[in-house]
């Protein structure tokens, strides 16, 4: 039989994972956005016009 430790072992590395590569893709939509539209009074680095 599969122990049940290893099987909440299991679930909470898999959640970690999950909320890590969650986190992450947030942070990164974020900076991203900033660099798009940049912050009220300040243009952003991708979209200024020469």
């Amino acid at each position: 039989m599969i122990d049940t430790l290893f099987v909440v072992a299991i679930l909470q590395i898999v959640t970690a994972t999950s909320f890590g590569v969650l986190a992450t893709t947030l942070i990164i939509l974020g900076v991203w956005k900033l660099m798009r539209e940049g912050l009220p009074g300040m243009p952003g680095t991708l979209s200024m016009k020469n």
